[in-house]
């Protein structure tokens, strides 16, 4: 059976780490041949490695590559149209089934004609082959688009990550098919126990267990601020703060890129600004901003004492390594997924309000936070262990379910 697996990028570890853990426990429960929407062979390589399976390409060039910057978004629907029915007629004619791993790419912070976009292919293949959404965040959505979500997602199996999404797609949309779960995430990568793995990371860069605090700086500084120069700033002294701070005067500080690609969103356009405007930066900064796998990124962010992030896979990983992360917060996939179901409200600071950034008020929430953390650490600790183990069971029973669907196929 043909599995071909699409919103799949390896340099943003959080995609690379949902889109590795299906392929590799799917695998395992059937005779599967995965394909992947990788943008190059040295993407589908770098998935192969971190999944541990032969899996080929076949890419179709995305409409968003058609876009003008400044084009109005009905010239941009237009423009992209042909794309969803080119799309569905070559998967559904070449693929026994079709695995969407968009994550929060149905979510109402995203650009809404790329959504409509993909729920019309969506629709297109549901109609024609088993179509399964895994560990996903949707909506919500404003009236017009609600509406053609609900056509569109009515015949594909969706397995959600929150409970708000559950509640928005079968209470609002009236879905049927719609099924709990959580994020693939929160699944062991594998190799990240491996023990001469972590030695060889923490060695390469000069870090010890529980001696370091790792820090994202998000590229998608624009769902927080429109002012670049603001939002560096804030993180400027947001790491000035922690370094001031004698309860950490013999940490290291990680300076962590989580995601590489797009190029407009890069993590590291963000920390290079950071380093440029302070050309003597403590010897206690670490940069990290090498092209790693899924599971050698986990084992700096699961080993360090407490990550500060602003993307929500680098706040999962760590709590899938049993450590506290403080996320700051741009959508209602922070709220689903670590607010309600790992039940750490407190860990999220809600971060959109571009006020918080011009006045500064952001640097002062992220250290209460902190403080709140350390003053809290021994209970975090067992509240984390015992949650994440529910949702890593709760994303395992989505692979199980799809693996189920899949063989009754063949009988």
């Amino acid at each position: 059976m043909k599995i071909y697996v699409d919103e799949v990028g390896t340099f943003n570890y959080g995609n690379a780490m949902m889109a590795a853990n299906f392929v590799y426990f799917l695998r395992k429960r059937g005779d599967f041949i995965f394909y992947a929407a990788t943008k190059s062979e040295r993407d589908n390589n770098r998935l192969r490695e971190m999944s541990k399976t032969n899996i080929k390409r076949f890419y179709i060039d995305p409409y968003i590559r058609a876009f003008m910057k400044n084009e109005p978004k009905i010239v941009k629907m237009a423009r992209c149209l042909p794309y969803p029915f080119m799309a569905s007629y070559r998967i559904k004619n070449n693929f026994d089934s079709f695995v969407f791993l968009g994550g929060d790419t149905l979510s109402s912070p995203y650009f809404s004609s790329g959504i409509i976009m993909k729920l019309l292919k969506i629709k297109l293949i549901s109609r024609s082959i088993p179509t399964f959404l895994v560990g996903i965040t949707i909506g919500p959505f404003k009236s017009h688009t609600k509406k053609i979500a609900e056509i569109c997602l009515s015949d594909a199996y969706v397995y959600t990550r929150d409970q708000g999404t559950y509640n928005y797609l079968t209470k609002e949309l009236k879905l049927k098919n719609i099924y709990r779960s959580s994020d693939l995430a929160f699944l062991e990568l594998p190799m990240q126990s491996n023990q001469n793995e972590k030695s060889k990371i923490l060695e390469k860069y000069g870090i010890t267990e529980n001696e370091y605090i790792t820090v994202i700086p998000s590229g998608l500084y624009k769902k927080y601020t429109n002012d670049f120069e603001i939002y560096v700033s804030n993180w400027e002294k947001i790491l000035r703060r922690l370094l001031e701070q004698n309860i950490f005067k013999n940490k290291k500080i990680v300076l962590f890129a989580h995601v590489m690609q797009p190029q407009d969103v890069d993590d590291r356009i963000i920390i290079n600004n950071i380093i440029d405007k302070n050309p003597d930066v403590s010897p206690r900064i670490i940069l990290i901003t090498d092209e790693l796998l899924p599971h050698e990124a986990r084992i700096i962010l699961g080993n360090g004492k407490f990550t500060i992030t602003g993307r929500m896979h680098g706040a999962i990983s760590t709590f899938q390594m049993g450590k506290p992360a403080i996320s700051l917060s741009y959508s209602v996939k922070y709220r689903g997924v670590i607010g309600d179901e790992l039940k750490l409200p407190n860990l999220i600071i809600e971060s959109s309000d571009a006020r918080l950034w011009e006045n500064g008020s952001i640097v002062t929430k992220v250290i209460d936070k902190v403080s709140y953390v350390v003053e809290n650490y021994d209970s975090l600790i067992e509240s984390i262990n015992q949650n994440a183990e529910i949702a890593k069971n709760n994303a395992l029973y989505s692979i199980e379910a799809v693996a189920k669907v899949l063989h009754g196929l063949k009988e």
